[in-house]
């Protein structure tokens, strides 16, 4: 399993925090935590047909530990953007440096809400596909008459529960926030570079060449002067890292021959993040 990446919040009119009773809505099979797998599914469901379509003509999501697959994988294009589904070349010579910026809150997963029935309407359009929108404005018997076409696999209209905060979790607004670069999470930034992690616990399969990994992480320092419109020189979030003075530097020292200059530097968990996962 991924983890959970979206947790639904049923909270029908009148739920009592404190009642040992279910709500009808909790008995809904959508009412459940969804895994990454799951999530898609969920995704794939509720959107346009175009659109998975889309999604799995470029993309992977998956995981691959056999060497014979892999190899196939070689030349499969919807394999190459996931590391665990593809090889790095074959190229001892070549040496991977991943560098990245930490102590940015980074949303992880969520927390959704299902609208009541009476709250929207569905709306039907020409190539087949559904769309739910929401009439608050409207009286409930007025919104009822407009539902004239039953459709028994649609998906309910789906929102953000803002009502779920809790510090200590880090939750706000309903969202989870973990470690990262204010747009990608730790994990992703990190595990294939770390010791334990894809590229080099599990070289064999994902980097045949057993290049050298060098893993260096900039911790995320906001400058105090108003005119730095980008954060400063110390940034390390997904955009303004570019910026980042030491980052620059470390670039410079490895196109410039001074390679070894640059060591590895892990100030975040993502080690222990990497140790827990078992691909084989």
């Amino acid at each position: 399993s991924f983890g959970n990446m979206i947790s639904f919040v049923p909270k029908p009119e009148g739920f009592n925090e404190n009642s040992t009773d279910i709500p009808s809505s909790s008995r809904d099979p959508l009412i459940h935590n969804y895994t990454v797998d799951e999530s898609l599914e969920l995704l794939i469901k509720s959107t346009d047909v175009n659109f998975g379509k889309h999604l799995y003509a470029n993309y992977s999501f998956g995981i691959t530990t056999s060497p014979k697959q892999l190899k196939l994988n070689d030349h499969d294009p919807t394999k190459w953007s996931n590391p665990l589904e593809s090889r790095l070349p074959k190229a001892p010579n070549m040496k991977i440096y991943c560098f990245y910026g930490i102590d940015v809150p980074t949303e992880r997963s969520y927390y959704y809400a299902v609208m009541d029935d009476h709250e929207y309407h569905n709306c039907t359009y020409p190539d087949n596909t559904t769309a739910c929108a929401a009439d608050q404005t409207a009286p409930k018997s007025t919104v009822t008459k407009t539902v004239t076409t039953p459709h028994p696999a649609r998906t309910p209209l789906l929102h953000i529960d803002a009502t779920m905060s809790n510090p200590v979790q880090r939750i706000e607004t309903g969202i989870r926030f973990s470690d990262g670069d204010g747009t990608v999470p730790l994990l992703s930034l990190g595990y294939m570079c770390a010791p334990s992690g894809g590229w080099r616990k599990y070289a064999d399969l994902y980097n045949p060449g057993h290049s050298p990994v060098v893993l260096r992480e900039y911790k995320h320092e906001v400058s105090s002067s108003k005119l730095d419109v980008r954060g400063g020189y110390k940034a390390a979030d997904h955009i303004d890292i570019l910026g980042n003075w030491e980052m620059t530097l470390d670039i410079l020292m490895i196109v410039s021959g001074q390679a070894d200059n640059v060591t590895e530097r892990i100030y975040s968990l993502i080690e222990d993040h990497a140790k827990k996962i078992k691909l084989t």
